[in-house]
């Protein structure tokens, strides 16, 4: 019940967004711009995860023969700001910051409109597969760009119907997309090579360990994670205490929680309800690629043991 109300509210939520950002753009218009040539603006609103899947592809772009001479200018999520320029500085010329929450009132949006807008880009790129029509297909619209290319996007439904009557026709060149069911990170690198026009040697995500130094290298732990982006989406301060808990008194590992300073309190609650020494609360005192690099880390450990043991057990068969 509570879907089929949420559904058409999200769907008026949208449309409303979408008529405000063409009255928004009426005014936007009237401002002087010029087109600066071999200018590009790349843009990738992702949350962090989506990131992660993506990041490999940008220096192929910095890189590439078509775009390796233009001034390249990011348009990304702001929650992503300390982990790209952390590992992809060299890709980009410039940022343009976005906080999605913010992005929904006006002035907010009128502002990063009449600056991208003026920026005078003449490519713009929206290389996500499932558009947003609000964020990155309007983004599209009043960069004004000659040449602004995405890729025909996610086959579901009301929302490609929608995409194809209203914001298809910002697109000078839409790259296809298969149809097939693939990994975001194999999708990412279809419109890659698409767009490159070449094949890419990528193959997997990677992030480059020795850029990072983490303060937990040496130490045996388990990560909880005590926020999300969305209140709605985090659990209640019960719950993890009954996991951390359980955890402690299960295992010989450590306790850490990361997440924003704003959760740091919960950290501290937890720990003073548990009464344990082996909780660290780095709740607000990692940047995102510590907090990447302490997660690789026991990636990395627990596969390795994975395949230790599978080698092991194909050894003994043998």
């Amino acid at each position: 019940m509570f879907k089929k109300i949420k559904r058409p509210f999200y769907v008026a939520y949208n449309a409303l967004q979408f008529i405000i950002s063409w009255i928004l753009f009426f005014f936007v218009r009237r401002q002087t711009r010029t087109q600066i040539p071999k200018t590009l603006l790349l843009i990738r609103l992702d949350a962090i995860g989506d990131y992660i899947l993506t990041h490999d592809f940008f220096p192929f772009v910095r890189d590439s023969e078509k775009y390796k001479n233009f001034k390249i200018t990011l348009c990304a999520n702001s929650s992503c700001r300390g982990l790209i320029e952390h590992y992809d500085a060299r890709c980009f010329d410039n940022y343009i910051w976005i906080d999605r929450k913010k992005y929904s009132h006006p002035l907010y949006r009128y502002g990063i409109m009449k600056k991208i807008y003026a920026a005078g880009f003449e490519v713009a790129i929206e290389s996500t597969y499932s558009r947003e029509i609000v964020f990155g297909d309007s983004i599209i619209h009043f960069s004004n760009a000659t040449e602004r290319i995405g890729c025909t996007g996610s086959g579901d439904g009301s929302k490609k119907k929608y995409r194809e009557l209203f914001t298809d026709k910002y697109y000078t060149k839409l790259l296809m997309s298969s149809e097939e069911n693939l990994f975001e990170f194999n999708r990412n690198k279809e419109f890659f090579e698409n767009l490159l026009g070449k094949s890419l040697p990528a193959s997997c995500p990677t992030l480059n360990k020795a850029m990072t130094k983490s303060m937990l290298s040496s130490e045996k732990y388990i990560v909880l994670v005590t926020g999300a982006q969305e209140a709605f989406k985090m659990w209640g301060i019960k719950k993890y205490t009954e996991v951390a808990d359980y955890l402690l008194k299960n295992t010989n590992y450590k306790i850490v929680f990361t997440g924003g300073a704003n959760e740091f309190e919960r950290g501290e609650y937890i720990k003073s309800v548990c009464g344990e020494e082996r909780i660290l609360n780095y709740c607000g005192k990692t940047s995102l690629p510590e907090y990447l690099m302490a997660l690789s880390i026991r990636l990395a450990k627990h596969w390795h043991s994975k395949l230790a043991s599978a080698l092991t057990e194909t050894s003994d068969v043998s």
